[in-house]
């Protein structure tokens, strides 16, 4: 019994391991996110302070380029995030499309092109972080692993109250653990599905301060 209890509590250490990168790549997720439609906000402001009142052609394309790029999470899962490289490329076009005419324009344009890059990156990190799961190689070791951890308590098991109490203990917080991690570690479709109305709620937004 003596000599299994330690490796029981070492497996619960990589658990709560496992678990903590989960919980530290969601927080991660959700700030890049954040991220990624602040500099598309700014992007678009940015056009608003460079076309002024008159709206130009150059300023109404690159809000038709926003706008397109918030509709495919309308349009599509934000497991496949990555397939909105493409609108995401029609931004960029149409905002390196600007020919700085004056000291002013190339001063706000060099800040499109920071903010720009600075998109692009988050992009990146978004695309990267959905892309960090545990592989189903993985999970076989882990889970065989568990089994037979679990497995040995349970033949070890003495006849006391105490070693019962402490074998069930175990047990529960390796299983416990282990289901935490699983739902941490593959987003649900609602989770998904809150991550993508984050963008399609911003392109909303955008649409109301257009009108005011």
């Amino acid at each position: 019994m003596q000599s299994v209890i330690p490796i029981a509590v070492f497996l619960v250490f990589i658990l709560v391991f496992l678990m903590n990168n989960a919980v530290i790549r969601n927080q991660e997720l959700r700030r890049n996110t954040n991220l990624e439609l602040s500099r598309i906000r700014r992007i678009h402001h940015l056009t608003e302070k460079m076309s002024g009142a008159k709206k130009t052609k150059w300023a109404k394309d690159v809000h038709t380029e926003i706008n397109n790029y918030l509709d495919f999470f309308k349009q599509y899962s934000f497991a496949e995030y990555e397939r909105g490289r493409g609108p995401f490329r029609g931004i960029t076009h149409a905002v390196y499309s600007f020919k700085p005419k004056t000291r002013r324009e190339e001063i706000i344009f060099a800040e499109f092109l920071s903010t720009t890059r600075e998109l692009a990156a988050t992009r990146q990190n978004i695309a990267s972080l959905l892309r960090q799961r545990i592989s189903a190689y993985r999970w076989v070791v882990l889970l065989t692993i568990e089994v037979l951890v679990i497995f040995s308590l349970m033949l070890a098991q003495g006849s006391s109250l105490d070693a019962f109490l402490a074998n069930t203990a175990l047990i529960a917080t390796i299983l416990i653990v282990t289901s935490l991690i699983w739902e941490m570690d593959d987003y649900s479709p609602s989770e998904l599905a809150q991550f993508a109305d984050l963008y399609v709620k911003n392109k909303e937004s955008l649409k109301r301060e257009r009108k005011h």
